[in-house]
């Protein structure tokens, strides 16, 4: 399985806080959700009239450390942990507090990610197989029925002399077994 988000261009900020000894680490980030089919990269900044100047100071090694935050907040999607595919994300704005680490970067890319997910319809995709199922007229309506217990969608019925075939689309755990 996999998880999706059916909501792109959703946006939202982040202002992360940690304590690493005793010196406080700080990070005010904002993403937005992207379409891989509308942007390439994984992460793009996404300067306006506004952010240019924020946007224009961000480091390779800052961009580095948000882009793993956001590899890493791939694995788990929030309905039920699986990776969530097909997600890209644009940059708006980056604030980093002085001293702040790398690690505290990454996480509060990745929890800003995680937010970003729940707020975007997150959607199950389940793995579908193609079927095709060639059989004696005799024991067609028997399976059929067998197809449309299972989930299955028929795409097409083709009649071979005295024999039927059907193609079907259904998903993969119901044909186990």
């Amino acid at each position: 399985y996999r998880e999706c988000v059916q909501e792109y261009d959703k946006q939202d900020t982040i202002d992360f806080q940690r304590y690493l000894g005793d010196r406080q680490q700080t990070v005010k980030m904002t993403l937005s959700l992207r379409h891989p089919l509308e942007q390439k990269e994984f992460v793009k900044l996404k300067p306006d009239r506004e952010t240019a100047e924020n946007l224009s100071s961000v480091t390779d090694r800052q961009l580095a450390a948000i882009r793993r935050g956001l590899q890493g907040s791939l694995n788990h999607g929030p309905i039920l942990n699986y990776p969530v595919s097909d997600v890209h994300f644009g940059l708006h704005w980056l604030e980093v507090g002085r001293g702040t680490s790398d690690l505290v970067l990454a996480s509060a890319a990745a929890s800003l990610a995680g937010q970003l997910f729940k707020n975007a319809s997150p959607a199950l995709m389940e793995p579908m197989m193609e079927v095709s199922v060639t059989v004696d007229e005799a024991f067609f309506s028997a399976v059929l029925t067998d197809l449309s217990n299972r989930r299955a969608k028929i795409q097409e019925i083709q009649q071979q002399g005295e024999l039927k075939s059907v193609l079907a689309v259904a998903p993969l755990s119901e044909l186990v077994g």
